[in-house]
């Protein structure tokens, strides 16, 4: 691998660590295609119960800074997320420096995110907002639990602290280093690993359902059948799926 350092944390939970890499033809095209390839294998591999994502980098690293324009990159930015949210496998995000734009997707798309103090959180880049910052914008709003905040960050600078993001549910917690992430993430993932693997995919599959609104309003029509709530339902529905 040239952009990712893997090692065992402990005899269940690999560690993927994001390192500089000399390769710099095009970072953001290799950085997600392994990244898609890691994560498939540990997703089927029966010894991993649990993976930490970490970078020395910071995820403002220039493969997540670099604009994605052609087809063949946005594939590989599509299905390197795509196998990091659907992984088995609990997956625990440790975010550092600063985290922009398509790194602040990707640590979205993990399980658990916890950040060092001192972490700054970046929408927008100077380009025009592009498809990928489209995604992003609705990963923020799915996982915050302050809507009236994420829309004040997304029509203003687009930037926010780790206080911030502790606050509002984009992290779950903030430690004073990166030695001491590493250490709450490590007990957190070998707690983790104690778990049956079928409950751990059950749960992950239940949270993404919760989190999403054609499901939300789809199980609540199931629920009540009479015609006026159905229609009622229809109609919110409809509403919901243009925003």
């Amino acid at each position: 691998m040239k952009h990712f350092q893997v090692t065992r944390a402990s005899p269940r939970v690999a560690h993927i660590k994001l390192v500089q890499s000399s390769d710099n033809s095009n970072p953001s095209k290799s950085v997600w295609e392994e990244l898609r390839l890691l994560f498939i294998g540990f997703s089927s591999d029966p010894k991993t119960t649990c993976i930490i994502l970490s970078s020395t980098l910071g995820f403002g690293h220039e493969a997540f800074l670099n604009p994605i324009h052609d087809r063949d990159a946005r594939e590989q930015f599509d299905s390197g997320l795509a196998a990091v949210e659907t992984c088995t496998k609990a997956v625990i995000c440790i975010i550092s420096g600063e985290c922009s734009r398509i790194g602040l997707s990707l640590a979205l798309s993990c399980d658990v995110r916890i950040a060092v103090e001192g972490t700054t959180f970046v929408i927008f880049g100077n380009e025009k907002i592009s498809d990928y910052e489209i995604r992003l914008l609705q990963q923020v709003l799915r996982y915050s639990q302050n809507s009236c905040w994420t829309h004040k960050i997304i029509v203003t600078a687009g930037q926010f602290s780790t206080n911030d993001a502790l606050e509002n549910g984009i992290i779950s917690n903030a430690y004073r280093n990166s030695a001491d992430a590493m250490s709450n993430a490590l007990g957190l993932a070998k707690t983790m690993s104690m778990r049956d693997p079928d409950s751990t995919v059950n749960t992950k599959l239940s949270i993404a359902r919760a989190r999403d609104p054609r499901f939300v309003f789809r199980a609540a029509k199931a629920r009540y059948p009479e015609k006026e709530m159905a229609a009622d339902i229809d109609f919110a529905l409809g509403l919901k799926s243009k925003i």
